[in-house]
């Protein structure tokens, strides 16, 4: 049994040393607990062509399980059929799932900051004790919670993350235009794995020196560009970049080949290898959010600015300070979201919109 995650890319290897050429079609489906075929995260059914891996010299599969999906075990189905369409038998066609639990290995702000955090800010003494003295879980939910909104609202993740094979297309003489550019899902990038590429589900050409590649890690942009000296490989890449303009050839008014280039990646703000004063900024911006969101949890009525009553005739007024303080840490807040996304080119968006 094997364990796979919801939300993120696994790969699933079919483990059978006597399928080890590129002379089989394999597919592949995966069936949940009530035996329906699982779902991607766009709703679409999870089957396809198993990918061969020329290095390890096994097929795999490779899928994304919806988070919405239900159930703890799973099952990876893979069909094998030799060149021919006749069924081959294997051992090892079927792989139980488990749904792993998330890791969290990494934690950003532990309960312990997140409660000196409380301590130090410019809550009533009342209200401050109330979020103390939250359970332990309740408080890591508010953590949670606050670091997936920040992620949300910033376009980052604040740990390294890993995409496989994400897919571009190729753009006729984009090697002549642009350097074979592409523009990732995901930034800022932390490293690049692998840049291949790819036509009819065969690989055709894989740039093993990483330093031909001119990575523009927090744009998040990969470029082609060979080093010095390497003038028969440039003239190997004219050659690719010929062969895929004489397949839009066969199509009229068609400047596009679909999925040529499939990248693997690792992105995020790498949070444990930044710089201290940044980790701190992280740190308070989590606790603060937090803090914020669990201001109508203590109570409904915290955020009144003033009120007047009466005893015994006697008129009198009180003022708690709740509004002016989450005024202003929400007017923190906003500053640092500000700056990060423009410290990594994330305003764009929002500038031209």
């Amino acid at each position: 049994m094997k364990s796979v995650s919801l939300g993120t890319q696994n790969k699933i290897y079919l483990d059978d040393p006597a399928i080890a050429t590129t002379e089989f079609n394999i597919t592949y489906k995966v069936i949940n607990e009530i035996g329906s075929i699982a779902k991607n995260p766009d709703d679409t059914e999870i089957s396809g062509n198993a990918i061969f891996d020329e290095n390890k010299l096994k097929y795999y599969a490779q899928f994304t399980l919806n988070t919405a999906s239900k159930g703890k075990y799973y099952r990876l189905i893979f069909a094998i059929h030799d060149k021919d369409g006749n069924f081959v038998q294997s051992d090892f066609f079927l792989e139980d799932l488990i749904i792993e639990k998330q890791s969290t290995s990494v934690q950003l702000v532990p309960v312990s900051y997140f409660k000196d955090y409380i301590i130090g800010g410019g809550l009533d003494d009342d209200a401050k004790k109330r979020i103390a003295d939250y359970p332990v879980d309740a408080i890591q939910e508010l953590l949670n919670s606050a670091t997936a909104e920040l992620e949300s609202e910033i376009k980052m993740v604040f740990t390294k993350r890993t995409v496989e094979n994400e897919k571009h297309n190729w753009y006729g003489e984009s090697l002549r235009e642009t350097w074979w550019l592409i523009q990732t899902q995901q930034s800022p990038i932390v490293s690049v794995e692998s840049y291949e590429l790819w036509f009819a589900q065969k690989k055709i050409f894989s740039i093993l020196d990483m330093n031909n590649l001119y990575v523009h890690k927090i744009e998040g942009r990969i470029q082609f560009v060979p080093a010095s000296g390497q003038t028969f490989a440039l003239m190997h890449y004219n050659s690719l970049e010929a062969t895929l303009m004489s397949l839009t050839s066969f199509m009229p008014g068609t400047h596009y080949v679909p999925d040529v280039f499939r990248v693997s990646y690792t992105y995020g703000l790498d949070f444990m290898n930044l710089e201290e004063v940044e980790q701190t900024e992280i740190r308070m911006a989590i606790a603060r959010r937090a803090m914020l969101n669990s201001i109508f949890l203590i109570n409904k009525d915290l955020m009144k600015g003033s009120e007047s009553q009466s005893a015994d005739g006697v008129s009198y007024s009180f003022s708690n300070n709740a509004k002016q303080w989450y005024d202003a840490e929400y007017q923190y807040q906003q500053k640092w979201i500000w700056n990060i996304m423009r410290k990594y080119n994330k305003l764009v968006d929002i500038e031209m919109g």
